[in-house]
């Protein structure tokens, strides 16, 4: 009995071990039709796997997790046990390896220091200045930044004075309320804070400047 294949329309004889389930004439008739179902539905085949994928870490992390509870203390008196065990093998390894790798070591640590300076320059700022734990995101704070920085010209808000780098500029923020307010220099920054960033005071330094002609 003659069948059409599913995929080039060309008249066939199916196996006789499995004539109600072959439909495609050829290995490659098969191919071609699994690769053209997987193009047309790409995009959700994709997100459907990636959705199991995600619910199936979630729930193997969930039972590592309760297994590591259960087991706590065993684990951590084998891993001891373990380490104390291998503890100079690996260490013997290690320096080998970097007497080996020392000047390229060297140059690569060197080189990510130079490139990752800014961001690290600021991600200090953004956590030690408490942006971090107002729920300010890092990537929000560094495209404040980089705004800013634009809208200032690379200048400092007071005195004008122009930056060679992003690097050298100091963040200003408002001490009661946490808000960002601008980039100024060192001079600029330690001036409002030695004036306690208040009006008043401010005010007066510039009557006080004023009335003796300084």
């Amino acid at each position: 009995m003659e069948k059409e294949c599913a995929m080039c329309g060309k008249k066939f004889i199916p196996l006789k071990y499995r004539p109600s389930v072959q439909i495609y004439c050829s290995v490659k008739c098969r191919n071609a039709y699994k690769n053209k179902k997987y193009h047309d539905n790409r995009e959700r085949i994709i997100k459907e796997r990636k959705l199991k994928y995600q619910l199936n870490r979630e729930k193997k992390n969930a039972e590592r997790r309760e297994l590591y509870k259960l087991h706590r203390e065993e684990l951590i008196v084998k891993r001891r046990q373990e380490y104390s065990v291998s503890r100079d093998k690996l260490n013997a390894q290690r320096r080998t390896k970097y007497l080996e790798q020392r000047d390229k070591i060297i140059e690569r640590n060197k080189r990510s220091y130079f490139k990752n300076r800014k961001i690290r320059r600021f991600r200090n700022s953004w956590i030690l200045q408490g942006h971090k734990s107002r729920g300010i995101l890092f990537e929000d704070f560094t495209n404040w930044l980089e705004n800013k920085w634009k809208q200032q010209q690379g200048k400092c808000a007071i005195c004008h004075k122009q930056f060679a780098k992003e690097e050298d500029t100091k963040i200003d923020h408002s001490h009661t309320t946490g808000e960002l307010r601008g980039l100024l220099c060192n001079a600029c920054n330690l001036g409002l804070g030695r004036l306690k960033e208040k009006k008043e005071i401010i005010s007066e330094a510039i009557n006080y400047i004023k009335t003796r002609n300084l």
